[in-house]
């Protein structure tokens, strides 16, 4: 209901569209908290929290959606926007600059990345599984965070050349050079099998076409999303199977498919739950310490230094709960409730969100 009346608001203040933060923010969240349909089928590290972290999730959501209201419910996106600089506005020239500027520090981000492919003695972005990959960024030291500068950079120069591109010439790309950088990129991405980082480049596409070019109708978004959770779901299975053929075997068998998908909807509530139970029975609150370790990682990294890469929540509570997973089976899913809580407790989690 609140959900429901929280979109409405959106839609009467005329702040509304299919891509509107206000209302993906709100049914992402619900995806990944409470839309398990496997119950228990990854097995909840403590099932008597179940009731508590789901209600914490409900609690922060509509707290989300309170301040989202308040602060940002009352803007709207002009048809056509000028690109400014201050009181400024840029001209086509400059825009042009601006966004040869960002489709080179994108290829200089992929460049740094494949070179530290070569150097570890992976020359294809296949070559090994995504876990196995993970595992040699870990023990790279200088050349693991020197790959994870590179992915950023990546991010920030497909941002800024799809942003300038969009401004000034209404289209995403203003060469062809750069539209298949960034489809080779991201055809890297899926050979990896990183999710995470497919989906900061796809998003400022989507973006910059609905807010700067044109703004996608609701349902051709709502297509979008489906697709996107079957897209997710396949390269979940594709990067926990050792081979393409064992990937098409696993992706027939409907069984196997629908317990993956369970594991995926079901793993960022078990995140809350785990943290649940080790804060602060056994280790102390954070105290807002995971957050300035996430600063650390918009900073660029100079010295290049893997301990300097930053903290992440979610692989510490995978640490402390479940150790065998980092080598068998992964990770467990990031929940901002859960790095809330592990921060501030149930108290200062929702006003955190």
């Amino acid at each position: 209901t609140a959900l429901v009346a929280h979109a409405a608001l959106g839609w009467v203040r005329g702040v509304a569209s299919g891509l509107w933060p206000g209302l993906v923010f709100p049914l992402v969240f619900c995806a990944f908290h409470f839309a398990s349909l496997g119950d228990l089928v990854i097995g909840w590290y403590n099932e008597r929290l179940f009731p508590f972290a789901w209600n914490l999730s409900v609690v922060c959501l509509l707290a989300w959606m309170v301040g989202y209201g308040a602060t940002r419910g009352s803007l709207r996106f002009v048809e056509r926007p000028a690109a400014r600089l201050g009181r400024r506005e840029l001209g086509p020239r400059e825009l042009h600059r601006i966004a040869t500027l960002g489709a080179l520090v994108l290829v200089a981000g992929f460049g740094l990345q494949l070179a530290v492919h070569v150097a570890l003695g992976m020359p294809s972005f296949g070559a090994v599984s995504y876990l196995q990959f993970k595992a040699a960024m870990t023990r790279a030291g200088g050349l693991g965070a020197a790959h994870l500068f590179g992915q950023m950079c990546c991010v920030v120069g497909v941002t800024v050349t799809v942003c300038a591109s969009a401004l000034g010439y209404r289209r995403l790309f203003y060469a062809r050079w750069v539209a298949a950088v960034v489809g080779v990129y991201l055809l890297s991405l899926f050979f990896q099998g990183d999710r995470s980082e497919m989906s900061v480049i796809v998003f400022p596409l989507l973006l910059a076409r609905h807010y700067f070019i044109r703004a996608f109708p609701l349902r051709r978004v709502v297509m979008f999303g489906v697709l996107a959770v079957m897209f997710f779901a396949g390269i979940k299975m594709y990067r926990g199977t050792g081979s393409m053929a064992d990937f098409v075997s696993s992706a027939t068998d409907r069984e196997w498919v629908l317990g993956r998908t369970s594991d995926e909807t079901g793993g960022t509530l078990d995140t809350v739950i785990r943290s649940l139970e080790l804060v602060p029975e056994h280790d102390d609150y954070f105290r807002g310490a995971t957050y300035g370790y996430a600063l650390m990682r918009v900073v660029p990294n100079i010295v290049l230094q893997r301990e300097d890469a930053g903290f992440v929540s979610s692989q510490w509570v995978t640490n402390e709960t479940t150790k065998n997973r980092v080598v068998g089976k992964g990770g467990l899913g990031f929940s901002i409730v859960a790095e809330a809580y592990i921060n501030f407790g149930a108290i200062g989690a929702p006003f955190v969100l």
